[in-house]
Order: C-alpha cells, then sequence, then structure tokens
C-alpha cells in the first residue's frame, strides 16, 4: 500500500523505549583453546575481551587434556581465572559454540519440551473437522515453497493467479500460506513459553539453533512437499502497478506441489533450466506480481541497498573451505515482496481490526492487538557521521526528516562511484535498528505506514503473536491480553542477541580460515575511520579487518575529515572508499580479529611471526 502523507511521521520521540542487549561480561560457560604456556598448559578464552588472560584449566577425572584441543567450561565461582571443564568440544565447532557461550543462548532443549513436541498428533485433514473451525480447502492449487539449498523449515508457500474483477485488468490473485504454528502451539502452553524465551532461531553457517523443537519446525508446522499442511493464510489482490486492492486472511489446508530453492526459479525465469509444465502458469504469474510490486516499491520511495550478505562454505567436517558474497537473485527478491506485500495486509488488519475486506463483505471491525515492526528515520548523530563520509566523496547526505525517497535517490546515485560497496554499507549503518512494538510509528526503509512480521512464525516468536491476533479476529474472539510492550522489549533483545552471536561465529571463523594467509598481501578498501585507525575489508575474502593507528606511521587522524593524513614521507589520504595495499599481520581465532598493515609494495608477501600483542597477562 502506498504510503499516505498524513501516516504518523517516525520521530524520534514517540519510539519505544529501548532496553541495548548487552552480552555477559563474564559468561555462564565458556570455550577455550589449550595452548602451552611454559611447561603448563592453560586456556585461551573464545572471546574478544577475555582472550588476552590466562585460563588455569581444570579437568575431570579421566579427561586428559592436549595442546591444540578446544574446551568447554564453567568459571569457578570464586577463584579469577579458572575455567572448570567440562567436555571437550570439536575444532571445527569451537566458533560457533563460543559465539553460544558468549552470548547464553539457549540451545538445549528441556526433556518437558522434547515430550510436549513428540506428544503432538500429526495435521489429518477430515472435512467436518475442518467446517467445524472454518479452515478452507486449497490442496488442489499448485502452491510453492522456494527457500535457500539448505534450507529445512518452511514457514511459507506461494500461489497466484491472474485478477481482472472490480473494474481491473492485469491485476494479480496472489495466496500467501503461512504454516500454521498456532494449531500446534498454544498460548500459555511449555511450547510457548520456550519460544517466547527464545524469541527467534539464531543461524550459523553450517548449524542452526531453532526457535521451536525439531518436531514441530522441520516436520509439523514446515510446508513439506506433498504433504497436506494446516496454514494461516492471506489473499492479496493486487492491480497491475501492485497496489493492494482487498485483502482477506482465512485458514486453509494446502499440499505444497514442489519445494523450490532459489536457483532453481531463477534458472526457470533465465530459461535455462524449467520446472515442471504443471507449475508454469503459477511460476508465471507469481513472477508477474512481482515484478508488478517492484514498480509499487519504487513508486512509494522505498530504501533498496546492494549490500551483499557474505556466505561461508564449509567442508564436511565444518571447517571454512571459502567465502564469497551470497549472489543476489531475482528469486530471492520474488519471494521477498510477496512476504512483504503479506505482511502490509497483517498489519493493516492488526490496525483497523478487519480481517476480510473483500468488496460486498460485511467490515466487521474487531478489537486487535498489534505488534508491529517498526523503523525510524536516522538520527541526527548517525546523519553527521554519514556527512562525514559523504562530503569529502562529493556526494550530500540527506537532510533531518528527510523522506525515504531522498535515501533511495541517494542510494542509486552512489551505486555507480568506484567505492559503491563501501558507501552502500554506511548508508546502511546510517539507519536505526528495526524493532517490535505496540505504538505503530511506520516503516521508514520501506516507506510504509504500517507494517508487521506475518511471514515466519516457525522462526519468529513476533509472527506467532501476530497470528493470534488475526486468528482471534477470525474467530470474533477478545484475544487475550499479555503484556505486549514487555514481550517486544524481549523480542527485540532476543533479536539482537541473535545478531551479535551471528556475527561473532562469523568472524572467528572467517579469522581461523585466513590464518594460513598471515604474510600475504590484499588489495583492500577503506570501509570505516575512527581515531584508532582504520577498517578495511580484505579483498576477494569479504572480511573486515583493523589497520591500528600504531601502522599508520607518518599518517595523522583529521577528525573533521575523518581520515587519516600522511604528513611525513609523501602524500596520502585514507578515508572511506580509498584503495590500499595491505599485509596481513595477525589472524586471531580466540578474539575474532584480523590485523592488518600497509603493505611495503605492492604484490610483495612479507611472512611474520613476532606477535603484535603482549604475552597474555594473569587475571
Amino acid at each position: 500500500m502506498r504510503r499516505r502523507s498524513a501516516s504518523p511521521r517516525p520521530t524520534q520521540k514517540n519510539l519505544p523505549v529501548k532496553r541495548s542487549y548487552q552480552a555477559p561480561a563474564v559468561p555462564p560457560t565458556l570455550v577455550a583453546e589449550v595452548v602451552p604456556v611454559g611447561a603448563m598448559l592453560c586456556g585461551r578464552v573464545l572471546h574478544r575481551d577475555l582472550a588476552g588472560i590466562e585460563w588455569h584449566l581444570h579437568a575431570p577425572k579421566g579427561l586428559t587434556l592436549h595442546a591444540g584441543q578446544f574446551v568447554k567450561g564453567t568459571p569457578h565461582p570464586t577463584e579469577r581465572a579458572l575455567l572448570l571443564v567440562t567436555e571437550v568440544v570439536i575444532p571445527a565447532r569451537a566458533a560457533v559454540a563460543a559465539a553460544v557461550a558468549n552470548h547464553a543462548l539457549p540451545h538445549h532443549f528441556e526433556p518437558t519440551e522434547e515430550v510436549a513436541a513428540a506428544a503432538l498428533p500429526a495435521y489429518r485433514y477430515k472435512v467436518q473437522e475442518a467446517r467445524n473451525e472454518a479452515r478452507e480447502d486449497w490442496r488442489s492449487l499448485p502452491f510453492v515453497t522456494i527457500d535457500g539449498e539448505d534450507a529445512k523449515d518452511f514457514d511459507d508457500a506461494v500461489w497466484a493467479a491472474p485478477w481482472n474483477e472490480s473494474g481491473t485488468t492485469g491485476g494479480f490473485h496472489v495466496r500467501v500460506a503461512i504454516a500454521d504454528v498456532a494449531h500446534y502451539v498454544a498460548a500459555g502452553s511449555v511450547l510457548d513459553a520456550l519460544a517466547r524465551t527464545r524469541g527467534n532461531s539464531t543461524y550459523f553457517p553450517g548449524a542452526v539453533i531453532p526457535m521451536l523443537p525439531e518436531r514441530l519446525s522441520n516436520d509439523l508446522c514446515s510446508l513439506n512437499p506433498h504433504t497436506v499442511k494446516p496454514v494461516l493464510a492471506a489473499e492479496l489482490w493486487l492491480n497491475a502497478v501492485g497496489d493492494l486492492h482487498h485483502y482477506r486472511f482465512c485458514r486453509a489446508v494446502i499440499h505444497s506441489a514442489k519445494r523450490c530453492t532459489y536457483n532453481e526459479v531463477q534458472a526457470h525465469l533465465n530459461g535455462t533450466h524449467l520446472l515442471p509444465a504443471a507449475l508454469h502458469g503459477t511460476m508465471q504469474q507469481l513472477h508477474a506480481a512481482f515484478l508488478a510490486l517492484l514498480k509499487q516499491r519504487e513508486a512509494r520511495g522505498a530504501i533498496t541497498l546492494d549490500v551483499p550478505e557474505l556466505a561461508l562454505t564449509l567442508d564436511a567436517h565444518g571447517a571454512v573451505t571459502g567465502a564469497a558474497a551470497r549472489p543476489r537473485l531475482a528469486a530471492h527478491m520474488l519471494i521477498e515482496e510477496l512476504m512483504i506485500a503479506a505482511n502490509v495486509a497483517a498489519a493493516t488488519a492488526l490496525s483497523t481490526g478487519c480481517a476480510d475486506t473483500r468488496p460486498g463483505q460485511p467490515r466487521q471491525h474487531h478489537a486487535g492487538q498489534g505488534v508491529y515492526r517498526v523503523h525510524a528515520q536516522p538520527s541526527k548523530e548517525k546523519l553527521e557521521s554519514l556527512r562525514a563520509v559523504l562530503t569529502p566523496l562529493g556526494f550530500t547526505a540527506p537532510p533531518p526528516n528527510g523522506r525515504p525517497a531522498t535515501w533511495a535517490a541517494l542510494a542509486a546515485r552512489v551505486q555507480g562511484h568506484p567505492a559503491a560497496p563501501t558507501l552502500q554499507k554506511a548508508l546502511l549503518q546510517a539507519q536505526m535498528q528495526a524493532q517490535y512494538a505496540t505504538d505503530n510509528i511506520g516503516h521508514f526503509g520501506l516507506a510504509l505506514p504500517l507494517y508487521t512480521h506475518f511471514t515466519s512464525p516457525i522462526r519468529r516468536y513476533a509472527d506467532l503473536l501476530v497470528h493470534r491476533a488475526l486468528l482471534a479476529m477470525l474467530d470474533k474472539d477478545t484475544p487475550a491480553s499479555p503484556a505486549m510492550e514487555t514481550l517486544c522489549a524481549g523480542m527485540n533483545l532476543c533479536e539482537r542477541r541473535s545478531q551479535q552471536a551471528e556475527w561473532e561465529a562469523r568472524d572467528r571463523l572467517l579469522a581461523g580460515w585466513l590464518t594460513s594467509r598471515v604474510g600475504e598481501v590484499f588489495s583492500a578498501t577503506v570501509t570505516g575511520v575512527a581515531p584508532f585507525g582504520c577498517f578495511v575489508a580484505l579483498g576477494d575474502t569479504g572480511a573486515e579487518a583493523l589497520l591500528p593507528k600504531w601502522k599508520l606511521e607518518g599518517y595523522m587522524f583529521i577528525g573533521g575529515q575523518q581520515a587519516f593524513r600522511r604528513v611525513q614521507g609523501g602524500k596520502g589520504l585514507l578515508r572511506c572508499g580509498s584503495a590500499v595495499q595491505v599485509v596481513l599481520l595477525q589472524a586471531d581465532f580466540a578474539a575474532g580479529r584480523l590485523t592488518v598493515g600497509l603493505a611495503p609494495s605492492a604484490g610483495q608477501r612479507t611472512r611474520t611471526a613476532a606477535p603484535l600483542t603482549r604475552p597474555p597477562k594473569r587475571r
């Protein structure tokens, strides 16, 4: 739906109160590498702030420690820097295990939770039961799921057909079927408490901590192909330019025709490898609806930033073998735009209390209980930081209270600059963090007056809450009234916790992978400047390293320009977007950090074994 000028503008004063996530200073569990220190074996903890401390290790009887092992343990309650070892960790899993421990992520299911999940029966379609709960039979429609190659939980399935009614020609009837998690996870149940505590699933390279037990996430709820599954569906009617004409929510049952991957759908769209003939009509309409939604996205001025996601390639043992930017395919965007359209319809239903806006249908309004996905406009501080990056390169930062369309135009302009990847990242970092709230202030980045999360209830608790609110409307019930503001605050913290754990694991995996390339010269790009040094992206690796100030001899930090200027031995300027040759000096797996220095000359390989940090200090 188009942004209306009368909609509330995102401002700082009407943002929900946000509690910042802080990782534990000393987590209750730690992962450490066993290292020799003189004649002793000590532990170097895999933690950014604790890696420089020698930890004494106390192993249980029968466990012999060896240098190079990774172990997990708990800090002694009274003795400083003493780790009580509980188990040995497989080396390839150490990076993820450390991230999980450092952020105290719940990752084991209690017996009561496993029993509750195992006791749930699989859905069996029965005509009378379906009628009793007003569940429509859509099994004959060729729904498809479109996900990544390694996906195991399928939240959503889609279908589309032409729509030429209500005076509209060239429109689309789209059905977005979402796993009916609420059918299995009742409010107030053991499984509901579990989902609320975890808040969301957490994804690592080669591993996942699901929000719900596998019995639910990969089986009962997942829209697996050729299986009858209950869904909560959004029916959308779009005109030829992607405007949402009307919508309807309902319970339904589907039988997914095929589990498609993004690569398969992209090959079909390219005409290089077609999907089965029975799906051609559906895919044609899905693609046409996507193109219409793209027009609508551009018309409302949504911000589109090209910041590729880094994908790590792992071998059979979980060790990193490569890193590259994940390609951005039209198939990805197709699903994203359809999900955004469904989320907009859900947010509108929450706001108005109306789950069916079809012409001729009675407009029954029920008290909605909204959980919105809100995104405020950039703060003054973020604008000033962005201005320091853009101005030296000839770009003008958007003004305070600038509309999303202004940001979208700027993102398009920087795309042709040699430093485009760095500038796109700077634009992304200038955005506020989206969060969950009961008070709607709109979504600035998407240029939408109303937005929520409806399409991923298997992996996000917020979506499950939205489902329950919509189901209450369908059943004409008064929704339960949990402390929604408290729930939103908790979900925001859980989301941030997962994000930081995912980033930490990625950084540590990259550091471990690049250990063998210490001494190698890289073509790098400056991605950030601070008084203590420059951050640089290392060429073909996708990794970010620190070029510390003490390795910038002859350079002076110029705060007003956010740059380092060479003041001795020649001319030079290092600022965001600058190309520079650097040599990798240290790949610190324990801390998850990379350190570089300026290369003596391009193409030269300089091995160095000298340590860059002081010896570990005793705590």
